[in-house]
């Protein structure tokens, strides 16, 4: 890796910056070799011998996003069962559905996959018996598995109670994107990509969106200067950045809510802060009377971009026309951001355990992911990829260096927090809840204040209900 790149990651080696979170927040180089993550399993028993190969015919489940990555996930699959001919693999894609409802109605018709991926509320197929706990052949196969070559956070990101549920494939955090042409035409200075710049707050980002606003004579908006996440996937960010939060720490402990937490000010700060963009100050697209902010975004009609993941720009090579840019989240009191890893997962029902485990051992392994950094749309888990991802997106950006993008990449995970589908049991029942109180309030029905109070009433009510469920 280049000078620059190790002086950087060295500045990291801190720990998370949001109180008491757990340590999927890490800096970047706390994710680095010789940071301890082998030495954790020292303690697992080595209850697997190595298994007898024999035949086998297992199934993995994939994402049906852009056709690239299919295509190369295949290519992955067929070279897996050319290095293992006695283990044939089935693909199946959540093509024409949602990747996790699909997922649900497999083991509903009682023919789940042998492996999958995506992330997704893993907590919650934990809770429902769904997973194999891998600890015993992450013991038995620690020298192979390299774990000292993952990012920390990204390799700790799926052990819970002494367990591991899964190996993490790739890993990123969320940022404000920005479409650097509309900032040079405007003649504005685009905001920065160094996340402990104290003078970038959500303040200063309201003031930019003023200068690349543009609204002609009839009122209809042309151009926005930022368009905002009005979802509930992702939108606990707006709480972060505002220093609240939906869950207490013991939900974060056992990864399952008793209460909520919604209705506080700092919430209602976070969210009003949202809300205002569309309706007092009029820089972002209103939801159902302007164009959509996420599109918008893509066709060159907004400036910035926040509250999303970072699939809005990342792995839209072939739809974004413009040069762009990745910065900092601006803080509405503190710097925050949302941190995506992905793990690939074995079936508890698998009949076969081994032949599961070796995909899921092959798909994680450098040679695969030194591949995947050939298409990659997020950055890989193993650390020795890196330098070539960072070459990659520079490229891909037409406005960034390969130094501009580490600083991103590097400050998301400083100040990240692990995505809360992942960590959080229960998660779509909670999203279900959300979405009918999140759509008035972001249509500016009903507000902020009084949604807030209702999706305390309603979680809370859940929470009861899931608990008696579990009895």
């Amino acid at each position: 890796m280049r000078a620059w790149s190790c002086r950087y990651l060295s500045m990291v080696t801190r720990k998370p910056r949001l109180g008491w979170w757990p340590s999927t927040g890490l800096g970047i180089a706390l994710f680095l070799a010789g940071l301890g993550a082998t030495a954790q399993l020292q303690a697992f028993p080595a209850v697997l011998a190595a298994s007898v190969k024999s035949p086998a015919t297992i199934t993995v489940y994939l994402y049906q996003g852009d056709q690239e990555t299919v295509d190369w996930m295949r290519s992955m699959i067929t070279k897996f069962e050319e290095e293992h001919p006695d283990i044939k693999v089935n693909v199946i894609t959540s093509a024409g559905a949602d990747y996790v409802t699909k997922l649900t109605t497999l083991w509903a018709a009682g023919t789940p996959p042998d492996v999958w991926g995506q992330g997704g509320p893993v907590r919650t197929y934990v809770e429902r018996g769904w997973l194999l706990d891998l600890t015993p052949y992450v013991k038995r196969d620690l020298k192979e598995l390299q774990p000292d070559e993952f990012f920390r956070a990204a390799w700790l990101a799926y052990q819970w109670d002494g367990k591991f549920w899964g190996i993490p494939f790739m890993s990123v955090g969320s940022f404000l994107f920005y479409n650097a042409e509309l900032f040079d035409q405007g003649g504005v200075s685009p905001p920065p990509t160094e996340w402990k710049d104290s003078g970038w707050t959500w303040d200063d980002m309201v003031t930019l969106a003023r200068k690349l606003t543009v609204i002609d004579g009839s009122g209809t908006m042309k151009q926005a200067g930022v368009g905002a996440m009005t979802g509930v996937f992702g939108s606990i960010l707006y709480s972060y950045l505002a220093g609240g939060d939906w869950f207490d720490a013991n939900a974060y402990r056992t990864g399952t809510p008793s209460r909520s937490t919604l209705f506080t000010p700092e919430n209602v700060k976070a969210f009003s802060s949202v809300v205002n963009l569309m309706w007092k100050e009029r820089v972002a697209p209103r939801p159902g009377r302007d164009f959509d902010a996420w599109t918008g975004f893509q066709n060159g009609k907004v400036a910035m971009y926040v509250g999303a993941g970072p699939w809005a720009v990342m792995g839209k090579r072939n739809i974004l026309k413009f040069a762009w840019g990745m910065a900092a989240l601006p803080k509405i009191t503190q710097r925050a951001s949302i941190v995506y890893t992905d793990p690939w997962m074995v079936s508890s029902a698998t009949r076969h355990p081994e032949a599961a485990w070796e995909l899921v051992k092959f798909l994680t392994s450098d040679e695969v992911l030194q591949s995947y950094v050939g298409i990659a749309a997020f950055p890989p888990a193993r650390t020795n990829s890196t330098l070539a991802y960072l070459q990659r997106m520079a490229k891909f950006s037409k406005h960034h260096t390969e130094k501009e993008i580490l600083l991103a990449l590097a400050g998301a995970q400083e100040y990240g927090r692990e995505s809360i589908d992942h960590v959080i049991n229960g998660w779509p029942d909670i999203m279900n809840t959300l979405t009918p109180i999140w759509t008035e309030m972001y249509a500016n029905r009903k507000g902020v204040g009084e949604s807030l109070a209702t999706a305390d009433e309603k979680l809370n009510a859940l929470y009861r209900k899931l608990a008696a469920g579990r009895q």
